[in-house]
């Protein structure tokens, strides 16, 4: 349940949310409940509801429906599945399983257990990236579904004024070089948004079984889906590349991939420095999180 403090603000939403769950017919006991920025996100024992906090965010909500609704039977692993639906609340099923945020750590001390982890990530990652006929990704987009993966450059640049010469320099140019790329039509893939450990679930053998949080889902370059991945390692990219270009045909630029995580680490510290008691979503401190940061920025060729 949310903290006292938060417990205004997510009162109506809640409400909200435990009305549709009545109205579906299912278990409608509140497990945790919590404000993220534009909505709230209320769980309960099997499904999950998210309430839109204005007209936008509702907009958003029923795109990310018709996403679920048109990879359904599609992907190898689960996804949520929509149940009901109002104006600004959208009910799901949950997606069931170990934290992929918790695997990771296991992963990371265990070469034999990354090995296969890396292949299972690039084979799903071709695996959405290949789901949707570019029929469908045309209806999405006309529907609303954005053509730019989510990057906060705003947070960037806040973290950015954090570090020191040579990499406060480094990062500005990093900066600039993104904002000036241009991404070829054959790079240009449907894409979930936000692929990392932290939205995946693995079951008790250790292999992926779903996946969830379709928010940032869009059409856009292919490497964005990538760029939690050079956290893992070199050895653990190549194979997660390898996998996926075998399933697809594609060539990841590594350079290319580098450059979007320390973008996005530079994002994640940015992030902590404005809202440090939203943070503790990353599994990190504000503190490990600048040494990412400064870490990715150095592995830039």
């Amino acid at each position: 349940m949310p903290k006292r403090s938060d417990a205004l603000a997510v009162g109506a939403p809640i409400s909200r949310a435990v009305a549709l769950a009545i109205r579906a017919g299912v278990d409608a006991r509140v497990v945790r409940a919590e404000a993220r920025d534009t909505r709230v996100v209320v769980e309960f024992p099997a499904h999950i509801a998210w309430v839109a906090l204005g007209a936008s965010a509702s907009a958003r909500l029923r795109v990310e429906d018709a996403v679920l609704r048109a990879l359904r039977g599609r992907l190898p692993v689960a996804i949520p599945v929509p149940i009901l639906a109002s104006d600004d609340v959208c009910l799901r099923t949950r997606v069931s399983g170990q934290s992929g945020l918790e695997f990771h750590q296991s992963v990371m001390k265990d070469p034999a257990l990354g090995a296969a982890y890396a292949v299972e990530i690039g084979t799903l990652c071709a695996a959405i990236h290949r789901a949707l006929p570019a029929s469908e990704v045309d209806a999405l987009v006309a529907a609303g579904l954005p053509t730019t993966p989510v990057l906060d450059l705003d947070d960037v640049l806040r973290a950015a004024r954090t570090l020191v010469d040579p990499r406060a320099g480094r990062a500005l140019a990093l900066v600039d070089a993104h904002q000036v790329r241009s991404v070829t039509p054959t790079d240009c893939t449907f894409l979930h948004g936000d692929l990392g450990s932290h939205n995946l679930v693995v079951d008790d053998d250790g292999r992926i079984s779903g996946i969830f949080d379709f928010e940032e889902a869009c059409f856009g370059d292919r490497h964005h889906d990538f760029r939690w991945l050079p956290s893992f390692g070199e050895d653990f990219m190549a194979r997660a590349f390898a996998g996926y270009q075998e399933q697809t045909g594609a060539i990841v630029d590594v350079d290319r991939v580098r450059h979007l995580h320390a973008l996005v680490a530079m994002a994640q510290l940015g992030w902590g420095l404005r809202a440090p008691d939203e943070h503790h979503r990353t599994g990190r401190t504000v503190a490990q999180t600048r040494r990412w940061a400064e870490s990715a920025i150095d592995a830039v060729s």
